[in-house]
């Protein structure tokens, strides 16, 4: 039987994300580095750079920063259908993403009250 690993939950401290092939608004191929200890605000910036500055009233995605299998189910689907996703902590309400986050847009929360607190659901959509 194959070893099997368990990849750590939280990222580490020193997480990076590097977006890589993307163009901006004149066709230009664009490398980007993101460097954020907290996930909640890491999905904030990639959001911010894809989206602009804020989502506006379109359609939102979020996910458990926690939990892998969410958040990677949710980024295929998020990134398919062209909405941001956004990560937070399941129990409370990361302030990054609120103050990101519309209060009228829709909201698609992967993963449901077991990966994310109704309140915390409830006070994204609140004005």
């Amino acid at each position: 039987m194959p070893a099997r690993r368990i990849l750590p939950r939280p990222l580490p401290a020193s997480t990076v994300v590097n977006a890589v092939g993307t163009q901006d608004t004149t066709g230009v191929d664009v490398d980007r580095r993101f460097d954020a200890a907290d996930p909640a605000a890491l999905s904030v910036d990639v959001a911010s750079w894809v989206h602009g500055s804020t989502a506006g009233a379109g359609p939102v995605v979020l996910a458990a920063a926690a939990d892998f299998p969410d958040a990677l189910a949710a980024s295929a689907w998020a990134g398919t259908a062209g909405h941001p996703l956004l990560l937070t902590d399941p129990h409370v309400l990361s302030s990054t993403v609120d103050g990101w986050v519309d209060p009228s847009a829709d909201l698609w929360v992967f993963g449901g009250p077991a990966a994310i607190d109704w309140p915390v659901t409830w006070s994204v959509s609140e004005p």
